[in-house]
């Protein structure tokens, strides 16, 4: 298995003391493995870790399938902050997995087959894996472990997309699977963890509402006309339609917050003085004035002091450029117009706008 590129992508939210026993387990793996962290906390230091990403403001997951657009691999695998390696030999396990079923799968710890009418989530099947020498095959594998071949990211139109909802990984499966049953779970892996505090933290401890919101998300994506292998009718847009109204009269919804409907976005890479950065806090004060927040990036070499309402830190430089970046970014905001500095001439910042509608049939794209 050599020169095979695996890159994990961790999220942390209110668990840090957990983050040592995680990055030491990925780091006992008999395949090398790069890491990265989406680390929702400015002050922690975080140490194994190749690549941080510092946010002060929790965005949810979806964040971690953007992070896959900005390096390279031939798999990533997501693993969640209350879960463990005890296999050291789980990711190898999983790439052998993967290649014997072509690269056309997700594998997992755990997951679902969808049912029938109104609560597909609910109502399917959460299949309990038994036989060591079987596959077992789902719709949908649960976000607390996916390994993913990197050519699959290539198929769900991630970027710019209608979606806010919070349920990352039925719609990464429902959209990467071809068929009914596509991804796969196996007892070898789904033996190979040990659990972590969970402190109560996370979607999954909500109870009857986290199944609902689900059951939301399930209909949504097939109401769209977005997973190939169903065949969507009439009564699946209709399902769709009583989940909003269930939403608007209950208040159990599916979508995360935008920031706001407007944003200001800036990529703060060094090239700023500190006299143009201090006009710059003036402009983003009195958009701020408006109404409008601000999103900021900052690279190692950034300048000043931080200005963002949105702050999100990289402690390594990357190759992306500009404009991809604050396209990235901009979706995550949840917003519908975006604001940008294109050049800096003299002591005026000259403005740049987009409206997200006219980004929303772009494709993830290459890395």
């Amino acid at each position: 298995m050599d020169n095979v590129k695996i890159v994990a992508v961790l999220l942390n939210f209110k668990r840090p003391f957990n983050l040592p026993t995680i990055i030491e387990s990925i780091r006992l793996q008999t395949v090398p493995v790069k890491i990265m962290l989406w680390h929702n906390g400015v002050e922690d230091q975080i140490d194994g870790v190749d690549w941080v990403l510092r946010s002060n403001r929790n965005i949810g997951c979806l964040v971690r399938w953007y992070i896959t657009t900005l390096v390279d691999a031939d798999y990533f695998f997501t693993l969640d902050d209350d879960l463990a390696f005890s296999n050291p030999k789980l990711i190898e396990n999983c790439i052998k997995v993967s290649r014997d079923n072509n690269d056309a799968s997700i594998i997992g710890k755990s997951g679902r087959r969808i049912g029938s009418g109104l609560k597909k989530y609910s109502k399917g099947i959460s299949p309990v894996v038994t036989d060591t020498n079987q596959n077992v095959y789902v719709d949908i594998v649960k976000g607390r472990f996916m390994f993913v071949p990197s050519r699959l990211l290539e198929l769900p139109p991630l970027f710019f997309k209608e979606y806010k909802g919070r349920g990352d990984d039925i719609w990464i499966s429902l959209l990467t699977g071809v068929k009914k049953n596509n991804h796969i779970l196996k007892k070898e892996i789904s033996d190979g963890f040990r659990e972590l505090p969970a402190l109560n933290v996370g979607l999954a401890n909500k109870g009857k509402e986290h199944y609902i919101k689900r059951d939301i998300i399930v209909s949504e994506v097939i109401a769209k006309g977005q997973v190939k292998w169903f065949k969507r009718s009439l009564i699946d847009i209709s399902y769709r339609i009583f989940w909003n109204l269930y939403s608007l009269v209950f208040g159990v919804s599916d979508h995360r917050e935008s920031i706001s409907d407007e944003v200001v976005v800036i990529i703060n890479n060094g090239i700023f003085d500190r006299k143009s950065w201090d006009l710059m806090g003036k402009y983003l004060s009195d958009k701020r004035n408006e109404g409008i927040k601000t999103v900021e990036f900052r690279f190692p070499n950034a300048t000043g002091a931080k200005l963002g309402d949105w702050v999100i830190e990289s402690d390594s430089f990357f190759e992306i450029t500009e404009k991809r970046l604050r396209e990235i970014l901009f979706s995550l905001t949840g917003a519908k117009k975006m604001h940008f500095v294109s050049k800096y001439e003299g002591e005026k910042n000259l403005w740049s706008s987009i409206k997200r509608s006219n980004l929303l049939k772009n494709r993830l794209g290459t890395r």
